[in-house]
């Protein structure tokens, strides 16, 4: 258990009501938790149904983040939250890419002698 996870129990316990934000919040430091980077590059690059979907989703985030609707607010994070994750799974999948010029192969060394 980490430190967010303590703490929102405890806000539980005492009856504290979270704010758009803080939801947004917790959101991203769940996503963060395991994040790849370069993720939303080959996202956008290889599935771009889903980064549109993404752009769309975080259009309603801060829509609804504006508002009072704090339930639709959770379900729209838990659907962008699920999203992005299924991304980096997908992306961490991937074979590493390989890149030309990082490997030169110059024969073996000359012995002494040979000319």
């Amino acid at each position: 258990m980490d430190y967010l996870d303590i703490a929102l129990k405890a806000r539980a316990r005492m009856g504290i009501q979270d704010s758009p934000h803080d939801l947004i919040d917790r959101t991203l430091q769940e996503i963060n938790r395991g994040w790849k980077p370069g993720t939303l590059e080959w996202m956008k690059a290889n599935r771009p149904g889903e980064w549109d979907k993404m752009l769309t989703l975080e259009c309603t985030i801060n829509e609804m983040g504006l508002g009072d609707n704090q339930e639709g607010l959770r379900g729209v994070l838990d659907e962008y939250r699920g999203l992005i994750l299924a991304m980096v799974t997908e992306f961490r999948a991937q074979p590493a890419p390989v890149r030309q010029g990082t490997l030169t192969f110059r024969g073996r060394p000359k012995s002494p002698g040979t000319g």
